[in-house]
């Protein structure tokens, strides 16, 4: 039998065990596709941001919502010891505070108080780094429309995971008991074992009843079943998908009466308890889709993407490759520009320099001039001056033809410059060609590698 047909035929919630690195996240990931193809509304508490689902992606939050955030609070943060304190505080501050900001700050005034003082500062610690991490949102803002990946690797901090996935779970079981689901539900709890952690109330199991009976299907990851034996036992009775425990398979097969089949299971194999038949089957899985790379925590809104490993390194090499090339063109526009100002500014100043004495030489001759006409130098031979004027005319036209030479030569000199810029500007787009072709190169090479992996997977071969 089909897997995926098995284990969402069930009624009961899906337990998936198996060590690090056996595959469970695989065989979570294409069990929620299948789901959602099959029309489930699906949720998953996304830890490490490795779940390539065509779902909305969506940053981890906390609505100021006074009718669930009590039971939110102080069932996900209590401990078993009673708790009383923390939701006592947390209810006094409930009623006279209208947003998170003031909650907070009335938390911090109730640690003060010898009444509050150890459920306040409990209260105020679990919450202060949510508060930082812009987690914490005013108005009373409805549940994550599904489907939905709520991406916990918003926030790099695993206390602060782990506070969020406690809360989301609580705040889902609160919207449930209120709302009617039209639609049969799947809600992926990766890294359920931080919701079972000592000393805390285990609101995860409260869970599994209340929303059995509401059409909502818990899928829980997990290594190992928990040691307390209540908590173990209501974990055996449901849908158990076991992978590869390592060492410990043998405990299991004389504690729990596992069968010798969970002996050395590879990548790729599962054996499933079905309940409704009380028979423990061996599958195998043919993924369709794997799991990316955990996602580096950013402090940016978190976007609808996809992720991929081969991927990511090609689109690093060639972002890489395009900031040395913006770089090296970079630097040489900037010498260009300075050897071009260089020369304007001494062709400028000589060019004025020039013009200045040729215009101080004319005047020169038209005061000359002037006086001839008056009759002011009566005395001056007018042969004298004939020839005086004559050879400061000859000495103007060579000095003017100086000028227009070395113009002429710093013109030939900027258009130099300018075919330099061409010769560098076509070489550019030379390179960018050459650029444009390795990378698909190296596109088409990915898309093969790909290929090749989802075809050892689908084969059933080791990855």
């Amino acid at each position: 039998m089909n897997l995926f047909d098995l284990v969402l035929s069930t009624g009961r919630h899906l337990v998936v065990l198996g060590a690090t690195r056996s595959g469970k996240s695989t065989t979570v990931l294409n069990i929620a596709y299948e789901a959602y193809k099959r029309g489930y509304d699906v949720y998953v508490l996304d830890f490490y941001g490795e779940y390539p689902l065509p779902f909305q992606r969506y940053k981890p939050v906390l609505p100021f919502n006074k009718r669930i955030l009590g039971f939110v609070i102080s069932s996900a943060l209590r401990p078993l010891s009673g708790g009383l304190e923390i939701a006592s505080a947390v209810e006094a501050a409930l009623s006279i505070s209208s947003s998170w900001s003031a909650f907070m700050k009335t938390l911090l005034g109730f640690a003060a108080s010898p009444m509050f003082r150890h459920g306040a500062q409990a209260a105020f610690s679990r919450l202060l780094h949510l508060e930082k991490y812009g987690v914490l949102v005013d108005g009373e803002l409805p549940f994550y429309p599904a489907p939905a990946v709520i991406d916990l690797s918003y926030v790099d901090r695993l206390d602060s995971r782990i506070v969020l996935s406690l809360c989301t779970v609580a705040w889902f079981l609160a919207e449930a008991q209120v709302r009617d689901f039209s639609r049969p539900v799947l809600f992926i709890v990766e890294e359920a074992k931080f919701q079972d952690i000592p000393g805390l109330l285990p609101i995860i199991y409260d869970a599994l009843d209340q929303l059995a009976k509401k059409n909502v299907k818990l899928c829980i990851i997990m290594q190992c079943l928990p040691e307390n034996r209540d908590r173990n036992n209501t974990l055996r009775q449901q849908c158990l998908i076991v992978h590869n425990l390592g060492q410990i398979e043998e405990d299991y097969i004389l504690r729990y009466n596992f069968p010798e089949d969970i002996r050395g299971l590879r990548l790729g194999e599962v054996v499933v308890y079905y309940p409704e038949s009380q028979s423990w089957i061996k599958c195998k899985i043919k993924p369709r889709l794997l799991p990316a790379k955990p996602r580096v925590p950013e402090h940016i809104p978190v976007e609808n993407h996809r992720p991929v490993a081969v991927k990511e390194e090609i689109e690093e090499v060639k972002k890489e490759e395009s900031e040395k090339i913006e770089g090296r063109s970079k630097s040489d526009g900037w010498s260009l520009r300075e050897i071009e100002e260089v020369f304007v500014k001494a062709v400028s100043r000589r060019i004025e320099e020039r013009i200045k004495s040729l215009e101080g030489e004319i005047r020169e001759i038209e005061e000359k001039l002037k006086s001839l006409e008056k009759g002011t130098e009566v005395n001056v031979d007018k042969a004298m001056c004939s020839d005086v004027f004559s050879e400061k005319i000859r000495i103007l036209a060579e000095r003017v033809e100086r000028i227009e030479r070395r113009v002429a030569a710093d013109s030939s000199s900027f258009e130099r410059i300018f075919g330099l810029i061409d010769a560098l500007e076509q070489r550019t787009v030379f390179l960018e060609k050459k650029l444009s072709r390795i990378e698909s190169v190296l596109r088409k090479i990915a898309e093969h590698l790909e290929f090749q992996q989802q075809l050892r997977s689908i084969r059933g071969e080791e990855v």
